[in-house]
Parts: C-alpha cells; structure tokens; sequence
C-alpha cells in the first residue's frame, strides 16, 4: 500500500467497489435500509450475500486482492 490506512477500511473499500459495479448486492433487512454486505467489529468481518457460484468468486477476488494489499492471509 502506498500510504497508510487501516486495514479495514481496504477491505471496506474493496466491498462498496463491488457494490457499486453491480458485482454484490447484499441484504436487506428492511423495506426503506441500503442492501448490507458486511459487519465489522474490531478485527473481524462478517460477509453477507446471496449464496451463488458467481458472487462466491467475486468475494474469493476481493480477499484475495485484500491479501496482496495487507500481506496479510484471510483467515476463512
């Protein structure tokens, strides 16, 4: 990474990338709230999503990418 950021908000940020391309959709949890694809709390991360083929892979790129950013390993 070439400037520091917490390493949530990549993860985070790679998330509302693929919302915004149409890649992930989320869940909604009411009539009138924004569709959610993930929770955060502290250092842990719960996805949420339809259950496909097509958006499991598109999470299996985001963590990966995640990975090569941070250096870090997703711990699945």
């Amino acid at each position: 990474m070439s400037q520091f950021r917490p390493i949530s908000l990549c993860l985070i940020s790679l998330l509302n990338e693929a919302c915004n391309k149409g890649d992930l959709k989320g869940i909604r949890l009411g009539n009138n709230l924004e569709p959610m694809t993930h929770l955060t709390f502290a250092d842990d991360t719960l996805l949420v999503g339809s259950a496909t083929l097509q958006k499991a892979t598109t999470i299996k790129n985001i963590l990966d990418t995640y990975e090569a950013w941070s250096g870090q390993l997703v711990n699945a």
